[in-house]
């Protein structure tokens, strides 16, 4: 059963609006889930899209099923394969990356880029290099064991940016012309 802890949970996260429906409030109360779990879930959570147009959020040990077209929850468990001893969600709060703003994001600034990217694209004999990462997304991967990452996918891909792509564009160890090809492994790659 997840673990309810007042510091762990911001007046934020407390006056999120999650509407309930009387399947998702039994579902809850027979399975010992509290209702900020399922704010937290959809504030901080891993957030898949599930069948039916509705949304799946994993957090903490909880999977929530939310319907985005009621605004209403519609079910709940409790993760099997969710260590809950060793959270790192519990452990450290996530990271919440600032939204650049100003020239980074211009109109013209972007359409360079797309340019650029296509015309390297399509010109292999520009590329300084390539690399080919495959990437696990596998069911495993929703764990929330990773320190300073909402679950495991989220710790590879920030791992990936800061560790194989920023710094060694900050050391000058790649450029623009280093090209990165990423697969993604679930069910099927």
């Amino acid at each position: 059963m997840p673990r309810k802890t007042a510091a762990a949970t911001s007046s934020e996260t407390v006056y999120s609006t999650v509407l309930s429906g009387a399947h998702g409030r039994e579902r809850r109360e027979e399975r010992g889930i509290e209702k900020i779990d399922l704010q937290k879930a959809k504030k901080y959570g891993m957030k898949e899209q599930s069948r039916f147009g509705r949304m799946k959020y994993t957090y903490g040990g909880v999977v929530f099923i939310y319907d985005p077209k009621s605004k209403r929850e519609i079910t709940s468990w409790i993760s099997s394969d969710a260590s809950l001893e060793t959270s790192g969600t519990k452990v450290s709060p996530p990271i919440i990356l600032q939204k650049k703003t100003g020239a980074d994001t211009s109109f013209e600034r972007k359409n360079q880029r797309a340019i650029f990217q296509s015309e390297l694209f399509h010109q292999k004999e520009k590329w300084t290099s390539h690399s080919v990462l495959v990437v696990d997304m596998s069911g495993s991967m929703r764990r929330d064991d990773v320190n300073g990452a909402r679950c495991r996918s989220d710790g590879v891909w920030m791992a990936l940016a800061r560790d194989y792509v920023k710094k060694p564009l900050l050391a000058k160890q790649r450029s623009r012309t280093d090209l990165i090809s990423v697969i993604v492994m679930r069910e099927t790659a």
